[in-house]
């Protein structure tokens, strides 16, 4: 009885809300034209369209002066110089002498402010482009987001996920704290770069853009300076799994994930397993790359897609939704047919070349399996050897082979995958059940980011446009690798990232959202087609990456015995900066006054006001306008209930009485009138990212 009067309830919910959506439609066309306005503190009139501020920019119609193609181009020609730029800075204060300097780990002791924990010493609330969703919508008298422009914020990666202990300066290792102290002079530099460009993005209306550094460790620091969202104290944002951070540290490339879906994989839960790692891989996947994945048992299919021809996709953020969708319907069963996973690859790579369907840049196969291969290990290796001799025959390199042996079982099964790497000039890596599959498979791109460091050629690399997480609106990231070069041959260490908001791009071209959007994706993809760069990775440098694999623990036996590098197994260290020879300050945090407090009592504050921590948050409410008109459109259908039983009565007493009355002869039918259908518009999709960047 309790099931049926939920399904009641629910089907008269949906009802309602039909009704609602149509009646509503007509109310919102009526008004259209007449959206509230609000005043701001400098006395600009901004109007609420949809939820959202509109900066008067926007409707200016004196505007023309920035409204054009070469106000846009001059926009990404400063981002990227500001960009390479913050890299050059980022390097200089990386190197050795310098992050290692008494002066530098003296004035780290007490000074870093964590993201979770610590309250902000400038702290303003200055509300419109620097809000956060989940307080409100920045107006005037209203409620914002806390932003410091003084201080930057960091956080970084706890490995051993400890959080028992109620201070963050605890449990820290010296590679942490080398990255949190190390970046803490670009604090300074990011500060004057914000305040320099403010005349620049006066022009546009906007606020200078955010600036941050992404380190190869997991340490992210930020300015402007303000809370996160740390469920249980944790803070679950990494940056080196992002598409800003792992599209500019690994270029244009295209990747053909290999996954095996053969009977084991039922086992242990490797198959969820699995599939959480090639999402993780996709996940990293940005705007100017292409994939596709394929599944083999005894034989290989295109997961995803269908037909005779096989082409990689772009890595748009709808590809990516479609095929991570396919994912999760994959089912295991069958042989280990390896040959038929490796031609299915080569055959889509090749195809996708004929119709120029690739970023013709770099080419990596991701292989997992956790068997052995059913298929004649001789046959399988001649396709390999011509597929590759196709390439050299055509001047091109041959996709990197990365295999990953899974499972409980995996070493003594690991001949071929290890061998297809030995002897390929790939990596090949071990992952027990239990072990974390999606960090190693994630880890691909520091082959191609230590090889993109010794080509000296400075790039810079753009994501697809995404809604930033603190409720600031559509943006993109302008992003552009770190080397530590006090070392030959560089260290890949970490990238820096710029933002820029939507809001600057539509007023450079007088266009709407959805335009805008357009011409912004072609611009950034004749930007990502110009910026495909020679890798250039070392021998010893390959073997060090065989052998640590993502992280510091080594595996002797993932290196290769064929290798031609000089240094011997045992001697190859991590491809990581050293450490520096002084210790590490104890206590890195000014303080930690935020522990304990939720996401909005840290983060949300009242527009215009002094910043007073402790004090009553503000947050505005949600609008209840869709309850009312819900109750009110409710209680008309309960009214019209007794009205459309005395009427539906009515009728049948009429047509009883019709059909006992003597026949008339009829006129001729009139037909009724025609009724023209009209369409209710559509929102164009906007893709998302779980944080701002």
């Amino acid at each position: 009885m309790e099931d049926m009067n939920i399904r009641s309830a629910d089907y008269m919910n949906k009802t309602i809300m039909m009704v609602t959506i149509i009646l509503s439609y007509s109310c919102i066309m009526v008004f259209a034209n007449a959206a509230p306005t609000t005043t701001s503190s400098s006395g600009d009139i901004y109007s609420v369209q949809d939820g959202s501020i509109i900066h008067p920019a926007f409707t200016n119609p004196n505007r023309s002066r920035l409204t054009s193609q070469a106000a846009l181009e001059s926009m990404f020609t400063k981002m990227q110089l500001d960009t390479l730029a913050f890299a050059a800075k980022m390097e200089n204060l990386l190197h050795f002498d310098k992050r290692c300097s008494s002066e530098t780990l003296a004035a780290c002791a007490g000074r870093s402010h964590h993201g979770c924990n610590s309250e902000f010493p400038a702290a303003t609330c200055p509300g419109y482009q620097y809000t956060v969703g989940a307080c409100g919508k920045g107006v005037e008298g209203g409620c914002s987001g806390i932003f410091d422009f003084d201080t930057s914020t960091v956080v970084y990666q706890n490995k051993e996920k400890d959080f028992s202990f109620s201070s963050t300066s605890r449990g820290i290792s010296d590679r942490e704290k080398d990255g949190i102290c190390s970046t803490l002079p670009a604090e300074e530099y990011m500060r004057q770069a914000m305040e320099e460009s403010k005349t620049y993005w006066d022009m546009f209306s906007v606020a200078p853009p955010k600036m941050y550094f992404g380190s190869n460790d997991g340490v992210f620091r930020m300015l402007p300076g303000y809370s996160f969202d740390c469920p249980y104290g944790e803070f679950t944002y990494d940056p080196r799994v992002r598409p800003w951070y792992v599209g500019a540290s690994s270029g244009p490339k295209d990747v053909i994930i290999v996954l095996d879906t053969s009977g084991s994989m039922n086992s242990l839960g490797r198959m969820d397993i699995m599939k959480a790692a090639a999402k993780r891989v996709i996940g990293t996947l940005n705007f100017a790359d292409y994939f596709a994945v394929v599944e083999f048992n005894d034989y290989a299919s295109r997961v995803g897609q269908e037909g005779d021809v096989y082409l990689l996709q772009r890595a748009s953020d709808v590809n990516k939704a479609n095929i991570l969708d396919s994912i999760d319907n994959l089912l295991p069963g069958g042989s280990t047919n390896f040959r038929s996973g490796f031609e299915l690859a080569f055959q889509t790579f090749q195809q996708s070349d004929n119709v120029e369907q690739s970023s013709g840049c770099h080419q990596a196969i991701l292989f997992l399996t956790d068997g052995e291969m059913t298929d004649n290990e001789t046959t399988f290796f001649d396709l390999i050897d011509r597929k590759r001799n196709g390439y050299s025959d055509s001047g091109r390199e041959p996709p990197v082979m990365f295999t990953y042996s899974f499972g409980s079982t995996a070493a003594s099964k690991a001949e071929v995958p290890k061998r297809i790497a030995c002897e390929y000039g790939g990596v090949w890596a071990s992952i027990e059940d239990g072990g974390n599959l999606a960090e190693s498979m994630g880890a691909y791109y520091k082959y191609f980011a230590q090889g993109l460091g010794s080509s000296g050629v400075d790039s810079v690399s753009w994501t697809e446009p995404y809604e930033f997480a603190t409720g600031l609106g559509l943006g993109t990231t302008a992003s552009a690798p770190v080397y530590d070069r006090s070392v030959t041959p560089p260290i890949f260490v970490g990238v820096v990232g710029v933002d820029i908001s939507f809001s600057a791009m539509e007023i450079a071209l007088g266009e709407n959202q959805e335009a805008t959007r357009d011409v912004f994706i072609k611009k950034i993809t004749e930007l990502s087609v110009a910026s495909c760069h020679t890798i250039d990775i070392e021998e010893c440098q390959l073997q060090s990456l065989r052998k640590f694999g993502s992280g510091d623990k080594a595996n002797n036996g993932a290196a290769c015995s064929n290798s031609t590098c000089s240094s011997s197994i045992n001697s190859l260290r991590p491809i990581n900066p050293d450490l520096c020879d002084e210790t590490y300050p104890f206590n890195l945090w000014a303080n930690e006054a935020s522990i304990g407090r939720s996401y909005e009592e840290k983060t949300c504050c009242t527009v215009g006001e002094e910043v007073v921590y402790n004090d009553d948050v503000c947050k505005e409410p949600k609008s209840k306008i869709g309850l009312i008109v819900g109750l009110s459109i409710g209680g008309i259908i309960m009214a019209l209930i007794p009205y459309y039983c005395v009427m539906k009565f009515m009728i049948k007493k009429r047509k009883m009485t019709a059909e006992t009355a003597p026949p008339v002869i009829a006129s001729a039918p009139i037909a009724p009138p025609q009724r023209k259908d009209t369409a209710l518009p559509y929102a164009f999709p906007i893709s998302s990212q779980v944080a701002d960047s």
